[in-house]
């Protein structure tokens, strides 16, 4: 009896040995790496070393470069916030990011389907497909070679040539067919956060991200002049609680937007802190379905020219609870752009007009935004835009109209806004926009008397 129950004991002894072991083995294989940059040569040999991954932390200290420091994918690069510096004395970015390249090929085909599901999905057939392959899950952008427009999509399968993306593409089938592109493999899970980082009037961009998934710019202090944080291609990512602030005033060399996305699209910008930068302090280009929210904004322009927030054929974005303050030119500037919400935000205190809808900028809605104590218009909406909505606003203490409709920008609506104390009218409309209402009641009114007399001999002939 004594000798079974010792055999139990081992076993179970055994067992729990075993167990442990398993746990710790598990628990090395979910833990992330970290190392220092104290302990390598160079800030970039502490990233190389981490090719599956982890982080990369920048003690308190100046850290001089020459060169970007490249980072890959599944990496965060964190530091002790204003303690650790890195000062770019060369003339590129700071931190780069950049997904690789596939291959360059043509679309042949595109069918949108549906999963059993019911779910819409994309299927793309292409040329000269051999020098590429896909997995389940993997990223793909899709870009244009001859222009700057980018789509994206997560992959079901390939096949031969046959990509299914889980997703329906937002751009017409059309748009894609018999028209070089490019396909790119992202870069993606990447944490910047608590760095700062200092650039001289020559160095490029502070961050500089080329086609990016699931990226996060988080709690960093960027000094000095450059595009300081530029996406191009980027979707899904965020830029959060960042203080960009200018140091030199005054010179006019590089781009000097604080914010710029270039054909990116679903990211949030959102309470950064921006300071004179020069230009727009947050530019979209050919980008859409944003959130910009809760950013404060003093002085774009930097004392030469420059817009709080620009839109540039940008689609379908929102634009909320911003502070815009003592800009050198318009405190919102929307051009050739379509069903943008611009809400709840304060403009103030700029060298002209509040907000400004341009360029054939159509069914946009400016809603419940507070202009105020802006040298030129309140809202202006120039240049043949229409079917915009403009209401619940309160627009006061400007120098020109509160509401400025100009330059056949016809069809818009107005209501429910407080517009009081500007020193131009209240609301001044374009005559030519009064006279088309006019003659399109007249020409409606006459068409339906014609109408009407057309049915009366109809039926009078028919008797």
């Amino acid at each position: 009896m004594f000798k079974k129950h010792l055999i139990i004991f081992f076993i179970t002894l055994a067992s729990l040995i075993f167990f442990v072991f398993a746990l710790k083995v598990k628990a090395q294989e979910n833990k992330i790496i970290e190392v220092n940059v104290k302990n390598f040569h160079s800030i970039q040999a502490a990233i190389n070393c981490l090719q599956d991954g982890g982080t990369v932390y920048l003690p308190t200290g100046t850290y001089q470069i020459q060169e970007p420091l490249k980072i890959h994918s599944n990496i965060t690069f964190r530091g002790d916030g204003e303690k650790s510096v890195i000062k770019n004395n060369g003339e590129l970015a700071t931190i780069l990011l950049s997904g690789d390249k596939i291959t360059e090929t043509k679309i042949i085909k595109v069918e949108e389907e549906r999963n059993d599901n019911g779910s819409l999905y994309t299927k793309i057939y292409l040329e000269n497909h051999e020098n590429f392959y896909f997995i389940e899950n993997d990223y793909l952008i899709i870009t244009h070679v001859d222009t700057e427009e980018a789509e994206m999509g997560y992959i079901l399968s390939s096949d031969n040539g046959v990509i299914k993306i889980r997703d329906k593409l937002r751009k017409p089938s059309d748009s894609y067919q018999n028209n070089p592109l490019q396909l790119i493999r992202p870069i993606q899970n990447v944490i910047i956060q608590n760095l700062t980082i200092e650039g001289r009037p020559e160095s490029g961009s502070a961050i500089k991200i080329d086609y990016g998934e699931n990226i996060k710019i988080k709690e960093n202090n960027i000094l000095g002049n450059g595009c300081r944080i530029l996406m191009f291609c980027t979707f899904n990512s965020l830029i959060n609680k960042n203080s960009v602030k200018e140091t030199s005033l005054g010179l006019t060399k590089s781009c000097g937007e604080a914010i710029s996305l270039t054909s990116s699209n679903n990211n949030i910008i959102t309470n950064n802190e921006l300071f004179y930068n020069r230009y727009a302090s947050i530019s979209l280009a050919l980008s859409g379905f944003n959130l910009i929210e809760g950013n404060l904004i003093t002085g774009p322009g930097g004392g030469i020219n420059g817009d709080g927030i620009s839109l540039k054929n940008s689609n379908n974005n929102m634009i909320k609870n911003n502070i815009i303050r003592k800009g050198f030119c318009y405190g919102i500037w929307v051009r050739g752009s379509f069903n943008n919400i611009i809400s709840e935000n304060i403009v103030s205190g700029g060298i002209t007009t509040g907000i400004n809808v341009d360029q054939q900028s159509n069914n946009n809605l400016i809603i419940k935004n507070v202009i105020t104590r802006n040298r030129a218009h309140g809202i202006l909406l120039d240049n043949e835009s229409s079917n915009n909505i403009v209401t619940n606003n309160l627009v006061n203490k400007n120098e020109g109209h509160g509401i400025f409709i100009y330059n056949l920008s016809c069809g818009n609506k107005i209501n429910n806004n407080i517009i009081e104390n500007n020193q131009g009218k209240k609301i001044f409309i374009e005559p030519v926009c009064t006279k088309s209402k006019i003659l399109n009641k007249i020409f409606t009114y006459f068409s339906k008397l014609l109408f009407k007399c057309w049915s009366y001999l109809k039926t009078s002939l028919g008797k």
